[in-house]
């Protein structure tokens, strides 16, 4: 799309590409103030976009969560396929209330998440589900689709979680009692290496033997070492390992197995771990030093909180966990109380007094 004016004074004229005949095509826009051209030439754009990806039809919302979930398949573990299925299929908006995807509204999600506070559901479960129902619409936003023009769940705001439900960092003396109950089983590599290197659970059951290059200390982090499975973000790395987890990995690797798998972590048997059984086992063991509500990825909160308490450059955590913008790794940050102590006291600006005057009131 290209917008020029005619003439010195003259109106602003935009040219494009139809999408619907392939042509090129000049408009007068027939008004001389630039900022209400543009407007108005993205608005033509859209409306001729919205007419050619849609094709005049209008997207049922049984159809549209469908496809959603179909892509899924491709793109997410089982388990968080099953839970979008039962929150968009299940839980809300049934075809009864909403029959396309562009008549879903704000009033609607917001009268979704009354009901269900009222359920006495807690807020962790809740967020989970708005969250699940904003990337829906975004998907269905997204071009080619274009079913619909906004997003319903964007203004929506999250509910507050109490302390101790949302991931936290774990503090040294649960670590302590977790690495001990954790010693000789097959839990061990994965937990070293989430509280290590941040690696996440997806990254962990895929990882496949031959991606460990242990002369070199560094562990990669890519599409044809995880067996197919697409990192997160899309964001490939490899993974310099510490004393700790290469000499782990090292004894690791040079025993003796019998299992056939080619994954570095499975659960015996020659199967890999799931997802599912990753996260349950962990969390019996969090329950098991005294953690009502915790799992696997509380080890990713707590290596991201200890790199930044140690001082790491944020472009260098950045890198080093994988993440894709600078809001989704400011969560994973848990700074405690001493670290903001010590901080304070780091940085001192000004002569410090040689003996303290008290002040005199008149």
């Amino acid at each position: 799309m290209r917008l020029y004016r005619r003439g010195k004074r003259g109106t602003w004229w935009v040219e494009f590409r139809d999408p619907v005949s392939g042509r090129e095509v000049r408009r007068s826009l027939r008004v001389t103030r630039h900022r209400t051209a543009s407007r108005l030439a993205f608005d033509l754009v859209e409306q001729l976009a919205r007419r050619y990806y849609r094709l005049g039809e209008r997207k049922p919302w049984d159809q549209a969560v469908k496809a959603y979930l179909t892509h899924g398949e491709i793109h997410k573990e089982p388990a968080t396929v099953a839970e979008d299925r039962r929150t968009l299929t299940k839980r809300f908006l049934p075809p009864s209330i909403v029959r396309y995807v562009d008549e879903a509204r704000a009033e609607h999600i917001e009268l979704y998440v009354a009901q269900r506070k009222a359920q006495k559901l807690s807020a962790f479960r809740i967020n989970r589900e708005v969250r699940t129902i904003r990337a829906f619409f975004n998907w269905c936003m997204a071009t080619p689709r274009r079913w619909t023009s906004e997003n319903p769940a964007r203004e929506i705001p999250m509910l507050a979680e109490p302390e101790g439900v949302a991931a936290r960092a774990l503090s040294d003396d649960v670590l302590v009692k977790l690495l001990e109950l954790l010693r000789g089983t097959r839990l061990e590599g994965p937990a070293l290496l989430a509280l290590n290197h941040g690696l996440r659970e997806g990254e962990l059951i895929h990882l496949r033997r031959d991606a460990a290059e242990l002369e070199q200390h560094r562990l990669w982090i890519r599409h044809d070492l995880l067996s197919g499975w697409k990192v997160k973000g899309g964001r490939e790395r490899v993974v310099h390992l510490n004393e700790v987890t290469s000499r782990w990995l090292g004894r690791y690797l040079a025993q003796p197995t019998s299992d056939l798998c080619p994954y570095l972590f499975t659960m015996g048997g020659g199967r890999r771990w799931t997802r599912e059984a990753l996260v349950m086992a962990m969390g019996r063991v969090m329950r098991a030093i005294g953690i009502r509500r915790g799992g696997f990825h509380m080890l990713r909160h707590s290596w991201a909180t200890r790199q930044a308490e140690a001082g790491t450059p944020m472009p260098v955590l950045k890198a080093m966990g994988g993440w894709r913008d600078w809001r989704s790794m400011e969560k994973y940050q848990h700074i405690s109380d001493e670290a903001e102590r010590q901080a304070a006291e780091r940085v001192v600006i000004g002569p410090l007094p040689s003996k303290v005057i008290p002040l005199r009131l008149r």
